[in-house]
């Protein structure tokens, strides 16, 4: 049974923040024709012709809305509720930085192994194509500012108060509970999942902590809107009822012991060792 909305939903996907679990989800829950992607740069160009052309049908917009043209030309005239995700800026960088030099299809594969690019110098590098994705991207897309080198301060506010003002902004580091707020939002009834486009652990630990370090250095402002975030985020979770924590709790377990048998399927078919673990398809976002 398709999910039903009273209001269009629009899921600011931020890179490696479980976007491609959450798409699953949203593809269990609502038929093709009610979701619009938006991910590629064709998809932007025809993006608001593409939501007039398809106009109440469609119920979901989702994508990497990076940019201030790409969100004011499908805004128009509409009233959608924001949702987005959020992880720790160290940890998303990492898997950032391992995802797009492992996965082959990744569009910065090729630049990061051609030139044997390091985390270290994924995150310093002054190259167009680093510069402001590794830089206090969370900044610069929460408070849609341009700036060079340290945010200034309105930057940071504007993030925060932007952030504040979405539907939802779930944090990464407690999916389920984000997950299940969600549902309630979007009147999702299917809701458990695999965890898809995985980096493995062992992939992981490749990346030394002084470079973690580094990164942190390099993306302070994102760290404290994450805090900032993330306290409210936690807050409100704890404020809700007792009923609220028991489904919580019984979803995770649930879900738990469904990811266990997927990982033992996965490993019986070679795949659990891959670098990516259940990489996202080329269709995903189609």
């Amino acid at each position: 049974q398709p999910a039903k909305l009273h209001q269009e939903v629009e899921v600011l996907h931020i890179p490696r923040t479980g976007g491609t679990t959450l798409n699953s989800i949203f593809f269990n829950n609502f038929a093709k024709e009610e979701i619009l992607s938006l991910y590629s740069r064709d998809d932007f160009a025809t993006g608001a012709e593409e939501l007039a052309r398809r106009g109440d049908s469609v119920r979901l917009v989702q994508g990497h809305f990076l940019h201030d043209e790409h969100i004011e030309a499908l805004r128009q005239g509409r009233n959608a509720r924001v949702v987005t995700f959020i992880r720790h800026p160290v940890e998303r960088l990492a898997s950032e930085y391992l995802f797009l030099k492992n996965w082959p299809h990744s569009q910065m594969y090729e630049i990061l192994n051609s030139r044997n690019i390091g985390f270290a110098e994924y995150i310093t590098s002054e190259d167009r194509a680093f510069r402001y994705r590794t830089k206090n991207l969370l900044t610069r897309v929460f408070s849609r500012m341009s700036f060079e080198g340290e945010p200034p301060a309105e930057a940071e506010t504007a993030a925060l108060v932007q952030a504040r003002s979405y539907a939802l902004t779930g944090i990464v580091e407690r999916f389920d509970a984000g997950l299940l707020l969600l549902a309630d939002l979007m009147g999702l009834k299917d809701t458990h999942y695999e965890r898809k486009n995985r980096v493995s652990s062992a992939l992981k630990e490749s990346i030394r902590l002084e470079d973690k370090a580094l990164a942190a250095e390099f993306n302070a402002a994102d760290i404290r809107l994450y805090e900032r975030l993330r306290a409210d985020f936690d807050a409100k979770i704890t404020a809700l009822p007792p009923a609220f924590h028991q489904r919580l709790k019984q979803f995770t377990l649930i879900n738990e012991k469904f990811n266990k048998v997927a990982d033992l399927i996965n490993k019986a078919q070679g795949l659990a060792e891959e670098d990516i673990v259940n990489p996202k398809q080329l269709w995903d976002y189609v």
